[in-house]
């Protein structure tokens, strides 16, 4: 397999899919405190780079916490050794498939967080 599909994929709502690379941050300081603040970096891409076969795993997670599971996962170096697609499915959820890597990792960080939606049913969104 080659391992430059390997990633982060995201299907936004508005359509676009992007790649994640990782992140970028620093320190911010204002007065006596000082944060870290990170961003994504990412890339938009047209399409998947690969085709779509059955995935290893499949499960869904709260929109509200996406860009933290994206943020975990690139914190424990997931991108760089899976091949994951994340996708809108409605304002609510998003669908994680998990195409390489290892999935019982990647599902176990949605989990530990306490992002994984059960009994999602599958749906056609009306486009």
């Amino acid at each position: 397999m080659c391992t430059s599909l390997q990633g982060i994929y995201v299907k936004l709502p508005s359509g676009v899919w992007i790649r994640v690379k990782g992140k970028f941050g620093g320190i911010i300081a204002s007065g006596k405190k000082s944060t870290q603040a990170y961003t994504l970096v990412a890339e938009s891409i047209p399409a998947l780079p690969f085709k779509s076969t059955p995935p290893k795993k499949e499960f869904y997670v709260a929109s509200t916490a996406v860009t933290r599971f994206i943020y975990r996962l690139v914190d424990e170096k997931i991108h760089e050794r899976s091949r994951v697609v994340i996708e809108y499915l409605r304002p609510e959820v998003y669908v994680v498939r998990v195409y390489s890597g290892d999935a019982k990792k990647i599902y176990s960080v949605a989990d530990e967080m306490g992002i994984v939606k059960g009994g999602i049913r599958k749906q056609r969104l009306k486009a």
